[in-house]
């Protein structure tokens, strides 16, 4: 029987990037893993026990790391044994290989030992290939090449984050639009008709129409996954097409709305768990209280996430993005605002 599925958890502070209260897979307690039992019986408790892990300095969960060095250093040589086609494939990384290659490489070895490691400790109740498909034969080079980019090709924060990525996928429900009823009824997430210039999907989040006094931190993550996982399904990887735009909409915006641990949920998440799934974060009428928040979020985000923002006030910004004649009459462009597309009606 596969183990419960975990839960989301809300309630961030803001002060301190480890605090960012993302989806969680294992114990969030120092002092518990160090305490935690791995015997056979206790495995698949790991998977219902743990809310969640948080981000530190470098942007990677904090205890996935350990959890997967403990187990791994536990299991490695019944492991090779049970599982070996898992395991690196041997292949040599020669001088006949780009540097870029051999990190694409060694991120999908390291990435396949975490995933037997893992499945083995949980005595066959989870398959990690099944619940994270990105990690699947045929888009496992894909999925890492997203990550080493992301992080500016640095094998260490790349391979933390891909396995916070897969340690989430696996212990979280595919969210439904029951999960997120409050935030589908407020209308906070359209897709465009019209592409951007990319030929990628064109997000459009409504900041106005959330309420953080109504909407915690839990669901927004939640209305996050579901509808990246909507603009990844329009996304066409045989025409080159992998990114969307996502425009955060900011005119009239009001106090209830701005909400700095929302913000910072939203940027480290596309940021640690969607590496290059985003070409441009564009931040529409943004008022001059916003620069408030966004000082405090900015710090966190790597230089890599902060080159795709783009400040926009004018339609021709916008423009440099998406053509007008696809943005809708409310963000200046020249199509109808029935052009935007509730996210749960696609």
């Amino acid at each position: 029987r596969r183990p419960a599925k975990g839960a989301v958890g809300g309630g961030a502070k803001v002060e301190d990037e480890s605090s960012l209260d993302l989806p969680r897979v294992y114990h969030n307690s120092r002092e518990s893993f160090h305490s935690m039992d791995l015997s056979p019986a206790s495995q698949p408790s790991l998977a219902r026990d743990g809310a969640g892990d948080s981000f530190d300095r470098d942007g990677g969960p904090k205890l996935v790391k350990k959890v997967v060095k403990k187990v791994g250093v536990k299991l490695t040589d019944s492991v090779r044994s049970i599982s070996p086609r898992k395991f690196c494939s041997g292949r040599s990384l020669d001088g006949s290989l780009s540097k870029r290659d051999e990190d694409v490489l060694w991120l999908r070895d390291e990435s396949r030992k975490t995933i037997s490691a893992l499945e083995y400790s949980f005595h066959g109740t989870v398959d990690l290939e099944s619940d994270v498909p990105e990690m699947q034969e045929e888009d496992a080079a894909f999925t890492c090449e997203r990550f080493l980019k992301g992080f500016s090709y640095n094998r260490s924060k790349s391979l933390k984050n891909l396995q916070g990525y897969m340690l989430w996928r696996c212990n979280s429900e595919r969210v439904v639009e029951e999960n997120i009823v409050e935030s589908l009824k407020a209308r906070k997430v359209y897709v465009l008709e019209g592409r951007n210039r990319m030929g990628g999907p064109c997000v459009l989040i409504v900041a106005r129409n959330h309420d953080m006094f109504k909407t915690g931190s839990e669901e927004t993550v939640k209305l996050l996954t579901y509808s990246l996982d909507k603009a990844i399904g329009l996304m066409d990887r045989s025409q080159g097409v992998t990114q969307a735009t996502v425009i955060l909409d900011l005119e009239n915006v009001g106090w209830k709305s701005l909400d700095v641990e929302a913000l910072k949920n939203i940027m480290l998440f596309f940021q640690n768990f969607f590496p290059e799934r985003v070409s441009t974060a564009v931040f529409w009428k943004a008022p001059g209280v916003f620069n408030a928040l966004w000082r405090v979020v900015k710090p966190f985000l790597s230089d890599m996430t902060k080159s795709k923002i783009l400040f926009a006030r004018k339609p021709e910004d916008l423009n440099k993005k998406v053509e007008l004649k696809y943005l809708p009459a409310c963000l200046g462009g020249q199509a109808k605002d029935s052009a935007m597309i509730p996210i749960d009606q696609l």
